[in-house]
């Protein structure tokens, strides 16, 4: 099936209520109606099948109509970051070929503006808050139809552009069977039905958010949309609309985990899902919220490729067993399979939900998808019964005196820290170790370092880890800086070891840039 066949079926659904946001609620029917305008506004924009479409804006029912209406009709949607500086979004729009641009004033203004002029691809901007010939409100309100072409669940549907962490983002050609098959293995692996209340805080551009909704569709329960995250604004939401299940990715679960809420115990929450729990705080919080939590594989090109059982035996620390239809592998620098308890990368093998490559780049593409396997970059081993456990990205290994160290797993003991908001680590050079392990920490709101000195954190991690993970270099900011979607971005902060005074805890002294580097 395609997305289309999912918004035919939920117009039988008729007024019950489908899309919370804020103070905005549209039932199924409604919200059908938003989709079948936006494929018609869209198409009176002039893209039409095939043609890409980009989209720059924050969370709204407008986004998402936009993503299941123009896909529907057979357009491919370009959704954009909003934290992009204006030379990143003039790489999307020209990289892609985009002949459309939705947006917004504020966006436009900030990131569109100063760029215009470079823009040779670019036909056409349309406003949500525009007038004119600018304003797509306009073009909704006209309840234009909408194209119905034949469209194949393997055509492409969204490019995904990658976080670009180590350079500029690779636009990932995903299919409309992406957004079906992982919706559906994801309403499954998390038991959501109709019955439900699904809470997505992720925003829209991103494919786990994508999925989310689309996913939502298609089990027909209730949706609701957060404008973002707000630790803050969480249990309001859970709340307010009743929300059952949620999921997390980067940092979420540590920051509500700081903040304490008198609600959380015994809310309607029932399951969270996502990746990067620590099994320590697994177990606390599945015991202090009364919530289970799945923890899973996945990424930008595949979506969720294992996934820990909600029924059945879920293994602490493991993001689980394959989902059903998904072959997924751990082999060698060669691409030979490895045996149980062995690091390996994880590799996906091709099918309908997976990505159809690299837009305008085809040596990635034939680097990636390699022999019919998608190649993740991620490390992890499996046991003898067939789970996974996620390592680290490749990337992201620190090599100690011929160890080596999953940044990711030090990260989840320096946050479990009760004095510690958020964290990350990377590898710092060493003359003599090769790299040594550096945590960057930020402190709960109040504390200072002389609260939580940096030998603290060490007697910490030294009770959880083993001796060689402890961290030498201790260094508090106050944010760790991460992308839209929660992640770190460690290839900026790698090189930033002789930007920041550092603590060195070992020797308690602090360092400057030529002293932390000649170690």
């Amino acid at each position: 099936m395609i997305i289309r066949d999912h918004l035919d079926a939920a117009l039988e659904r008729g007024n019950r209520p489908f899309l919370h946001f804020e103070d905005r609620t549209l039932t199924f029917a409604e919200y059908v109606a938003l989709c079948r305008a936006s494929g018609g506004a869209w198409a009176e924009a002039g893209v039409r099948q095939g043609d890409f479409g980009a989209v720059l804006l924050p969370n709204s029912p407008e986004f998402l109509a936009t993503f299941h209406g123009l896909v529907s009709t057979g357009g491919v949607m370009v959704p954009m970051n909003t934290r992009y500086v204006p030379d990143e979004a003039a790489y999307v729009l020209e990289h892609s070929g985009a002949k459309v641009l939705l947006t917004d004033r504020e966006h436009y203004e900030r990131m569109i503006a100063p760029i215009r002029s470079r823009l040779t691809k670019l036909e056409r901007v349309l406003l949500l808050d525009g007038e004119g010939d600018e304003d797509f409100r306009a073009l909704l309100e006209a309840d234009l139809p909408a194209p119905r072409p034949k469209i194949d669940p393997e055509d492409v549907a969204v490019v995904l552009y990658t976080s670009g962490t180590t350079g500029n983002p690779k636009g990932s050609l995903t299919p409309q069977a992406h957004f079906v098959i992982n919706g559906t293995a994801l309403n499954r692996a998390i038991d959501l039905d109709a019955d439900g209340v699904h809470m997505t805080v992720l925003p829209l551009f991103h494919q786990n958010a994508e999925t989310t909704t689309t996913g939502a569709l298609i089990a027909g329960c209730r949706l609701v949309i957060a404008p973002r995250f707000s630790r803050r604004g969480f249990w309001d939401d859970v709340e307010r609309f009743g929300v059952t299940h949620a999921g997390y990715l980067g940092s979420i679960i540590p920051l509500l985990d700081k903040l304490e809420d008198p609600r959380e115990r015994d809310s309607t929450l029932r399951v969270m899902w996502g990746a990067g729990l620590s099994p320590e705080a697994q177990v606390r919080l599945e015991e202090r919220w009364g919530v289970i939590f799945i923890e899973m594989f996945g990424m930008t090109e595949t979506g969720m490729d294992t996934v820990n059982p909600i029924h059945g035996e879920r293994r602490l620390g493991s993001c689980g067993l394959p989902v059903e239809g998904k072959n997924v592998r751990i082999v060698d620098e060669n691409d030979n399979e490895v045996p149980p308890e062995t690091p390996g990368e994880i590799v996906v093998q091709v099918m309908p939900a997976v990505t159809r490559g690299y837009l305008n780049d085809p040596e990635a593409t034939a680097r990636a998808l390699r022999g019919g396997w998608m190649h993740t970059g991620d490390m992890a081993k499996r046991d003898a019964d067939g789970y996974f456990y996620f390592l680290d990205r490749y990337k992201d290994i620190i090599r100690r005196s011929g160890e080596n160290m999953s940044s990711a797993g030090i990260e989840a003991v320096v946050r479990d820290h009760p004095a510690v908001l958020d964290a990350a680590v990377v590898p710092v050079p060493d003359e003599i170790r090769g790299e040594e392990v550096k945590a960057i920490v930020v402190l709960r709101e109040g504390l200072s370092p002389e609260d939580m000195p940096p030998e603290d954190l060490r007697s910490w991690c030294r009770e959880r880890l083993a001796d060689y993970k402890v961290p030498r270099y201790v260094e508090y900011r106050e944010t760790v800086e991460r992308t839209a979607t929660g992640k770190v971005r460690k290839q900026q902060m790698r090189g930033e070891h002789g930007l920041f005074p550092c603590y060195d805890a070992v020797e308690a002294v602090w360092m400057g840039r030529d002293e932390v580097s000649a170690r």
